[in-house]
């Protein structure tokens, strides 16, 4: 049995449980648990927390006193503890390199940490950018826990699970716009610039200017890669979205109620305001769809999301985005792709008037899923590659530590206020919970 610290960030905001996680979180921790460890779990809900700062005292008390066999921080979301402990510590990708917390410290000491990315180009990024030595990243394959069930009848044409992005728009290029002494050629070559960032976000408009021999007196400035990157991915979706609305989407997630989606109304009549967080809700909407939809972060430059292998393994077919680790990840299965919004429109509806390429889909994808991408596999890519044994005939336990959400800036809070507002009762957690989710609703906190 291996004691094994896992942290995150949880965008998961349920009236009914404040530990309630989306399934590829879901899967993670409860297969770590099932395969006999001692599990311990951090959790919080603000994507922009801090990290930088000193851990507050009672979550380093039981971080030390749990003293675990592996640390494993998605997206680097904890304090520093190379100092604390030597043992192994993996960072996982949730998005890419470009969300790390903290870093310049990882850095300062690649060697101290191992890697595990979510697409394969990710390796290659970590050397270049972070200075990691590619012995120690590895692709993860990916994995899920959704089940198919061929008992339901698909009443959904297409369904979508994920998120608005778009909030109020690129304001950094309508900012550099508004400037009346931009000329036409720097109006051109921002557009260039803007081009070259969709296609590979890692870079800043500094250096795609310099790349491209544009030095104009004017230059488009992103805000700060995150909100860039989520901007346009944002754009990028709610447009694919709006295309394929009219072949009966329905659309579950968050951020669709924002007032953006006034300029996409087929949209807006698509989204369905039930909540759809966990694994088994995940589940039920896919196995009530025909089809269900996928379109990635711009960030994705290689790979794809974690709800591919969600829709694959249950009686939807899946409809997505070309990306090339596709073809290496499912060789021998004809996953309907699409690089255009044209492209996606005219396979939605071909699929809807095919019902038997439809199944075949399905077929092809439930098989393959089982046999490569439960988390079996992933547990035993991360047991060879950490060199750590993560599975026991012992019965494993799950325990949390969570912050609530209630001050956004909590590190400039003292000992006092910490242990007074951050760990309230879970009573009281639930009755502001519902109003905490509204307001952070409006604070533009991207995920899937």
């Amino acid at each position: 049995m291996a004691k094994i610290f896992v942290a995150m960030y949880n965008f998961a905001r349920h009236s009914d449980d404040y530990t309630i996680m989306p399934p590829f979180y879901e899967t993670f921790i409860s297969g770590l648990r099932d395969a006999g460890n001692e599990v311990l779990v951090y959790f919080h809900k603000d994507f922009y927390k801090d990290f930088s700062g000193e851990m507050p005292s009672f979550i380093k008390e039981k971080v030390r006193k749990f003293n675990a066999d592996l640390y494993i921080f998605f997206n680097n979301n904890f304090w520093d503890i190379s100092k604390m402990t030597d043992k192994p510590i993996l960072i996982y990708d949730v998005d890419s390199p470009l969300f790390y917390k903290n870093l310049d410290e990882i850095k300062a000491n690649p060697c101290r940490y191992r890697f595990m990315t979510i697409q394969k180009n990710s390796v290659g990024m970590l050397k270049e950018q972070v200075g990691v030595d590619e012995k120690y990243a590895r692709y993860a394959p990916p994995f899920t826990g959704i089940m198919s069930d061929k008992s339901i009848k698909p009443d959904i044409n297409i369904s979508f699970i994920g998120s608005n992005w778009t909030w109020e728009g690129c304001k950094f290029v309508q900012s550099f716009l508004d400037n009346p002494a931009v000329t036409n050629e720097e109006r051109i070559m921002a557009k260039k610039v803007y081009e070259e960032y969709s296609k590979n976000p890692f870079n800043s408009s500094e250096e795609i200017y310099e790349r491209l021999g544009f030095d104009p007196e004017h230059k488009l400035k992103f805000q700060n890669n995150m909100n860039t990157a989520s901007r346009i991915s944002g754009i990028k979706r709610i447009s694919y979205l709006e295309t394929i609305s009219d072949l009966g989407l329905e659309i579950r997630g968050l951020y669709f109620s924002q007032g953006n989606t006034a300029f996409f109304p087929g949209v807006a009549f698509s989204f369905n305001k039930d909540t759809v967080f966990t694994r088994k809700e995940n589940q039920d909407i896919f196995n009530r769809s025909k089809i269900s939809f996928n379109i990635n972060h711009i960030q994705a430059i290689t790979g794809f999301s974690w709800r591919v292998c969600d829709i694959m393994a249950s009686n939807a077919a899946i409809v997505t985005e070309f990306k090339p680790d596709l073809e290496e990840s499912f060789p021998g299965v004809k996953l309907p792709t699409f690089t255009t919004k044209a492209e996606a429109y005219e396979i939605c509806k071909r699929l809807l008037e095919n019902e038997a390429e439809r199944k075949e889909i399905v077929a092809a994808s439930n098989e393959i899923i089982d046999r490569m991408y439960r988390f079996d596999h992933t547990l035993k890519a991360m047991e060879d590659f950490m060199n750590v044994k993560l599975h026991s005939a012992k019965e494993g336990t799950l325990e949390y530590i969570y912050e609530p959400r209630i001050m956004r800036n909590d590190r400039d809070m003292d000992d006092e206020k910490r242990n007074n507002h951050i760990f309230i009762g879970y009573r009281a957690i639930r009755k502001c919970h519902h109003l905490l989710g509204k307001f952070m609703d409006k604070v533009n906190v991207p995920h899937e």
